[in-house]
């Protein structure tokens, strides 16, 4: 795996443990999971892909 890959899916699979963490946390509030927490969670999403995509093109500029 080239090492592009290799830190892009290492930053999105940081990006995905905070989703996971956030789901978990706002499933235990007395309300359960709602809109606005679904809403959140996406927009974590899309920042981890945004962040992932940078980081791949910065090593692959690096190289």
């Amino acid at each position: 795996m080239s090492p592009e890959w290799k830190y892009a899916l290492i930053t999105f699979g940081i990006g995905c443990l905070i989703v996971i963490l956030e789901w978990h946390m706002a499933g235990k509030k007395k309300e359960g999971v709602t809109w606005t927490d679904k809403q959140r969670i996406r927009g974590i999403l899309g920042v981890s892909a945004g962040v992932s995509a940078l980081v791949y093109f910065i090593v692959l500029l690096s190289d």
